[in-house]
């Protein structure tokens, strides 16, 4: 039996320089949608990603966290990497994005056309950086009971995202936060402060609400050509809006929930991940109940071989293929 494939995108804190490079340098698909894209970027901030994210003096490990650089940077390497998959003939089954990543899941989904997305991502750093106070987020190693059983961190920051049963991130005054990770390191809890500049999934995003969903407001909304699965509701969503899109920036991530949603409809899926850093995998190997039967294949990573994974991922998808042919025929 044919299993189901699932297109993953992750967002900000997956971000870094050279991100993609292999692809953009050898494979046509790729780097022809990342310069079609790039050409809008310039069209709209007069700045290249290509050339701030693939810089010779930039090296993978320097922070790379201007949001106004960083939200395009990701939505383009990830909705690249997509159009390689699709025209491989590799097509979803659904498309599931945390934080960013559910703006690129709704551009492959065609909610919204690629440029008109990239437009809403550009629009929200810039009112992101003109609007809202600098912040911080940070990834704590631990059950998110936590969050509401520890005063230093439910009265100084703001539940940003639940990945896993061990893995949550808070939004906060980075000042703050260096604080709460002071005390969970004198607990001997493993935390991690994110390559990201502000406070997003918390009311740190406000100050933007009304301009926002006024960009929001003026796109025409498709239905998902992909069953698209919310990180923010935990569901699958048959429509999707601005106020979906507005939701995504404001509401905590539901990782685990949109998960449990994915499968409780499908019997042992393929997760394909298409974020820079193969985070996304990562969560679903961690994700408590999960069977070891469980697929999650990471396409990009820091280490490259980009161009041999994709290789992998056709093979695993024919193979995939394979099993539905054999199904009809003895059917």
């Amino acid at each position: 039996m044919r299993k189901p494939i699932i297109f993953m995108f992750s967002g900000q804190g997956s971000q870094y320089y050279q991100m993609g490079r292999e692809l953009f340098e050898k494979h046509p698909v790729f780097k022809n949608t990342f310069l079609h894209l790039d050409g809008i970027v310039q069209d709209l901030i007069g700045h290249s990603i290509v050339e701030e994210l693939y810089n010779e003096n930039h090296r993978l490990q320097d922070p790379f966290q201007r949001t106004l650089f960083t939200h395009p940077a990701i939505f383009m390497v990830e909705y690249a990497l997509a159009r390689v998959l699709l025209e491989e003939g590799i097509e979803p089954d659904y498309v599931l994005g945390t934080s960013l990543g559910e703006y690129t899941a709704a551009a492959v989904a065609a909610v919204l056309t690629p440029e008109e997305m990239l437009t809403c991502i550009i629009r929200q750093a810039q009112l992101v950086e003109t609007f809202c106070i600098p912040g911080s987020m940070m990834a704590i190693l631990y059950n998110s009971r936590l969050f509401h059983e520890m005063p230093e961190i439910y009265q100084g920051s703001e539940l940003a995202a639940i990945h896993f049963h061990s893995n949550f991130v808070i939004s906060g005054m980075k000042r703050t936060l260096r604080e709460i990770e002071r005390q969970l390191i004198a607990r001997n809890i493993v935390c991690q402060m994110l390559p990201i500049s502000y406070a997003f999934h918390s009311s740190f995003m406000d100050p933007i609400e009304k301009e926002y969903k006024r960009i929001l407001h003026s796109k025409g909304y498709k239905k998902p050509r992909f069953p698209l699965i919310s990180c923010v509701e935990g569901s699958i969503k048959e429509d999707f809006t601005a106020e979906d899109l507005w939701k995504v920036a404001r509401q905590p991530i539901q990782f685990n929930r949109a998960l449990q949603a994915v499968q409780q409809r499908c019997d042992e899926p393929i997760y394909l991940d298409l974020g820079p850093r193969g985070s996304l995998s990562n969560f679903i190997k961690h994700q408590q109940g999960s069977s070891s039967s469980l697929f999650a294949y990471p396409i990009m990573t820091p280490f490259a071989q980009e161009i041999h994974h994709i290789e992998n991922v056709k093979t695993i998808y024919h193979l995939n293929k394979r099993q539905e042919v054999r199904q009809e025929v003895y059917a």
